[in-house]
């Protein structure tokens, strides 16, 4: 068996041809392909923004399926989560950005997590309505610290452990220098 190797999202554009492989039509061992269609920069995630593959892959939603170039590299993966977008339309995670954490994980070391999805503030809109500086807190996940401490929705974050905040990337990075708990 050869590794796979993990390929660079940031080289696909409009048209380029990609497979799905693991589960993409439900049922394990499947294969779907497709051509990318949009790649987007800025897809919120809880605790942090990642990069996102959309493609004419059809994915059904369940299971779990990498995103492939022709070449065999990785370029993503459908999570079986809010995948399909409709319309022959499907969502990957970029590998480059899932990488972080996977890398993490295989170190044996923890990442914090405070269960927010959140957005960046354009300055202009913070700066017309007097907004404070820091992230839009546009959703709280249930049972996370965020919660439980009284985080809501429509809420600006704008310092992590001392540490002030202007976008998601910093909101994250401040969470990779944090302890669990």
């Amino acid at each position: 068996l050869t590794p796979v190797t993990i390929g660079n999202p940031s080289s696909l554009s409009r048209g380029t041809p990609v497979f799905a492989v693991g589960n993409p039509d439900g049922s394990e061992g499947s294969v779907g392909i497709g051509f990318v269609s949009l790649i987007n920069h800025r897809l919120p995630l809880i605790d942090c923004v990642a990069e996102g593959i959309q493609s004419s892959v059809h994915i059904n939603g369940a299971g779990c399926s990498f995103l492939m170039g022709l070449d065999g590299a990785m370029l993503g993966i459908y999570t079986g989560d809010n995948q399909s977008l409709g319309n022959g339309y499907s969502q990957a995670y970029a590998i480059n950005r899932v990488m972080t954490y996977v890398n993490r994980i295989y170190r044996g070391e923890q990442t914090a997590g405070l269960g927010i999805t959140g957005q960046d503030i354009d300055e202009a809109v913070r700066t017309e309505n007097d907004i404070p500086q820091g992230i839009y807190v546009t959703d709280v996940k249930k049972d996370g610290a965020s919660y439980e401490a009284g985080v809501q929705a429509g809420d600006v974050l704008g310092e992590v452990d001392g540490q002030t905040i202007a976008s998601m990337e910093e909101y994250e990075a401040a969470l990779m220098k944090l302890t669990p708990d």
